[in-house]
């Protein structure tokens, strides 16, 4: 939109406050900081482009478009399809996500798709859950590269409401009892279905992002304690079939994905 490097981080801090301060309050703190009237109203109006997912994603790739410079923009669309993917093949509801393009973060070591959760019902609380992407924050203080991302959570104000509610139930003290192992990155959309069918079932399932080879990542697994790991290559994922292993025993069998739930519960009661 033409705003200059030195004044981008002005800027967002300034869009930071628009739902404390209001429309009026926020245009004229950008007009401060030196941004044309056009500017000002470009901003704001990015900041307000509603709809569903789909929706925003093909309004800003229209906007990508028109922009002469828009590499980042295009970046940035990208970088939102990846996580909205990625909650679609969790199974989360459409009705519980959306693209928010008024959220932004005073704080500049955020670096990519920043987050914000509410509680229906009670949105006057606020956030109750919010963080995002930091890929440069702790190589600053270990000397060297490595990605982050994390939330922080309104544990008081969220507790309050879910005692209220009834809403609130004790978690088992126990670790995961089963990973499905990250083969190859395309079968993802696989992973994610099976580990969450597999919690629908009432299991603790991690799904692991591991790049690193089968071996390390079964390594991982027992170190953890987890005793059951999933593998799924191209040939399984075809057949509709996996690779069940034991880490207990070193016992591995193919079982169809359909019945796997059954298997591994089964397992876990002997």
């Amino acid at each position: 939109m033409g705003v200059t490097p030195e004044k981008i981080v002005s800027c967002i801090r300034i869009v930071d406050t628009a739902e404390k301060v209001g429309e009026a309050k926020v245009k004229k703190a950008l007009a401060e900081i030196a941004l044309s009237e056009e500017q000002v109203e470009k901003v704001w109006d990015f900041t307000k482009i509603k709809g569903t997912v789909d929706d925003v994603l093909d309004k800003l790739k229209i906007m990508a478009e028109t922009l002469d410079n828009s590499e980042v923009l295009s970046q940035g669309i990208s970088e939102l399809e990846t996580v909205i993917s990625g909650v679609r093949n969790l199974g989360v509801s459409e009705q519980r996500f959306c693209i928010d393009l008024s959220i932004a973060r005073g704080l500049d070591y955020y670096t990519g798709t920043v987050y914000e959760t509410t509680l229906i019902g009670h949105e006057a609380l606020g956030s109750i859950c919010s963080g995002g992407r930091y890929e440069e924050l702790v190589g600053m203080f270990i000397g060297e590269k490595m990605p982050g991302v994390g939330i922080s959570i309104g544990l008081t104000r969220l507790m309050s409401r879910l005692l209220k509610a009834g809403i609130l139930e004790s978690f088992a003290p126990t670790p995961a009892t089963v990973m499905v192992v990250n083969m190859q990155e395309d079968l993802m959309p696989t992973y994610l279905d099976v580990s969450q069918k597999l919690r629908q079932s009432g299991m603790n399932v991690i799904t692991s992002f591991d790049s690193r080879g089968v071996g390390k990542q079964l390594q991982q697994a027992d170190k953890q304690k987890i005793p059951f790991c999933i593998i799924i290559g191209s040939e399984e994922a075809a057949a509709n079939m996996c690779s069940l292993k034991d880490l207990r025993t070193g016992e591995q069998m193919k079982v169809p994905i359909a019945g796997l739930a059954g298997v591994l519960k089964q397992r876990l009661s002997n």
